[in-house]
């Protein structure tokens, strides 16, 4: 601080009651020899003491408490524009200082950058103590060929805070992090399933009786009690259509869902994602009736292999080892099964279609749509048993 703020400070200090910025200069030039008039010392007033004093609705200053001499500046909650503003958890007692200050700064105190918000609120809520140190700017710039004055302002440097209270801090932030990491992790899963996250909701909410329990017990030891006693109380309205689930708490439940399903529950979620996510093909394949059901379904399928031998897209194979729970040995084989359970379902489709096909007429032809397919198929000769 210069000369002209101690005095300030002093002023105020000893004042009874709140003083304007004239009555401040009128009383230095008397009292104090000093030839400064009302502008020099609201210059003052408005920028450097910003963080020291108040101003009231006739323009009349005062202290924001009792501030020690000006060598050990003590502010509790005092906003600057050089500082972040204190919230209304914090307890700390901030310390301004400067450079030539620093042997104020009790020892065991480390150094705090600026720049991370996170940390600094924390350490202000828990520490005893903060210390801010601030260094003046210079007084002038050039500017348009000429050295334009202005006032001097002071910048934030570091805080100065106790070593275990910034640990605490630091340990904070890291597990903040880690939880802003599994929510995006959560977000990225959610957004590869697509339209299957429907289904995966609405296998969530057909769930059986133990099936649930499972879920919603690994879903408490996950968020809590707090969130698990909500998604209990909610979930029949849920279930009903009353209340709509939030994104967030959708996620959640979705990412522990896949240890609770069943063969047939996980096909689901993987048929729809695979149906939106493969190549459409259309093919053509004559066949003789001659031939039988089994031969005819034989050559249809031969003409399908191409397709049906396809390999996953990257997406797919990563929602198949969430369906595996992170498992690439289990992914592998539950990707074989999705495979043999696909190719099931298009045989017995095959057969119910030909069946009608063959004995109809000597000559039929008929578009079927099976999954990742669409095939038109000439049926030439009658059919013989």
């Amino acid at each position: 601080m210069d000369d002209l703020d101690s005095q300030i400070l002093d002023i105020l200090r000893n004042a009874t009651a709140p003083l304007s910025a004239r009555s401040i200069a009128e009383f230095i030039r008397k009292h104090r020899s000093l030839n400064v008039d009302k502008s020099d010392v609201n210059q003052h007033l408005y920028r450097s003491l910003s963080a020291f004093v108040t101003k009231d609705s006739e323009f009349r200053w005062s202290l924001k408490g009792n501030t020690p001499s000006s060598d050990r500046t003590v502010i509790e909650n005092a906003h600057s524009k050089d500082t972040p503003h204190p919230t209304h958890s914090e307890k700390a007692v901030i310390t301004v200082i400067e450079k030539h200050q620093m042997s104020l700064v009790p020892k065991g105190f480390g150094a705090i950058q600026p720049g991370n918000t996170f940390i600094t609120r924390h350490v202000k809520k828990h520490a005893s103590a903060v210390y801010v140190l601030m260094q003046w700017e210079k007084n002038g710039r050039y500017r348009r060929g000429r050295y334009m004055r202005r006032p001097q302002r002071r910048t934030l440097v570091c805080y100065y805070a106790p070593q275990e209270a910034i640990q605490k801090a630091v340990n904070a932030w890291t597990k903040h992090n880690e939880g802003l990491a599994r929510k995006q992790e959560r977000a990225k899963r959610i957004s590869l399933l697509g339209s299957a996250a429907a289904k995966a909701r609405e296998i969530f909410l057909s769930l059986d009786e133990l099936a649930l329990a499972r879920v919603l017990r690994a879903y408490r030891r996950e968020h809590g009690a707090s969130s698990y006693n909500y998604a209990q109380q909610t979930y029949q309205e849920w279930k009903n259509g009353t209340k709509n689930m939030s994104s967030e708490i959708s996620e959640r439940l979705l990412m522990l869902l896949p240890a609770h399903l069943n063969f047939s529950q996980q096909y689901d979620i993987f048929e729809v994602l695979w149906r939106d996510a493969r190549p459409k093909e259309f093919s053509r394949v004559t066949i003789n009736s001659h031939q039988g059901i089994d031969n005819a379904i034989a050559t249809v399928m031969a003409s399908l292999k191409a397709g049906l031998e396809r390999d996953f897209p990257q997406e797919v194979k990563e929602i198949v080892v969430w369906l595996a729970e992170d498992d690439a040995q289990i992914a592998t084989t539950l990707a074989r099964q999705f495979n043999e359970r696909e190719h099931q379902i298009i045989v017995s489709m095959l057969r119910r279609e030909l069946e009608v096909l063959l004995t109809s007429a000597t000559h039929a032809e008929r578009v079927l749509d099976l999954p990742g397919n669409r095939i038109s198929i000439n049926v030439i000769g009658g059919y013989r048993k």
